[in-house]
């Protein structure tokens, strides 16, 4: 089987991010979630780091 046209590949997308999503920055946008989380690292703790090697 013979490739006649050779596929582009980019090594470099091209994305731009909208400035105007920087007011979200400090804002807490699913604050139930957070909870949930919270809940959970103070039951089971956070992994110890030598474990993590």
């Amino acid at each position: 089987m013979k490739l006649t046209t050779k596929i582009p590949t980019v090594k470099n997308p091209n994305i731009k991010i909208d400035k105007s999503l920087n007011k979200y920055d400090n804002a807490n946008l699913f604050p139930e979630k957070l909870a949930m989380a919270n809940e959970h690292l103070a039951k089971i703790g956070m992994p110890k780091p030598e474990l993590l090697k």
